[in-house]
């Protein structure tokens, strides 16, 4: 008799335990952040609703793994076209030069044929990003 109360007993606590609840702690840190990045983010989700990102154009000067050979190229191509923005972007193990960034294919189309007299591997590209 004594053996079956006192199993009653420990199966209720056992039971009791489940659906009392438990004092885990709450997390206690605090991020501060930048108010620019609210900004940010509401431009980069209007950017995204007009597609902006995705229909871009690009010209790609150069295609290896020689960062020298890459920083030689760009410029290169800024004694003659300062105007145009370039940029080196390193996809390991290669190196990329990238110039412009065009809206539209017509505007990249243009540009590309006159670059391709001095940059005979030049590319026309979408970039994906």
């Amino acid at each position: 008799m004594k053996r079956i109360n006192l199993l009653g007993i420990i199966s209720i606590l056992f039971f009791l335990s489940f659906f009392t609840p438990s004092n885990a702690q709450e997390p206690s840190q605090q991020i501060n952040v930048d108010p620019l990045v609210d900004e940010l983010l509401v431009l980069k989700n209007k950017m995204t609703e007009k597609n902006d990102f995705t229909n871009r154009y690009t010209i790609q000067l150069f295609y290896g793994s020689s960062r020298e050979e890459a920083i030689k190229i760009r410029n290169k191509f800024h004694s003659k076209y300062d105007s145009i923005p370039t940029n080196i972007v390193y996809q390991s193990p290669n190196y990329k030069v990238w110039a412009g960034n065009y809206t539209n294919s017509l505007e990249a189309e243009k540009c590309f044929i006159e670059l391709k007299e001095d940059f005979k591997s030049a590319l026309l590209i979408r970039p994906k990003k």
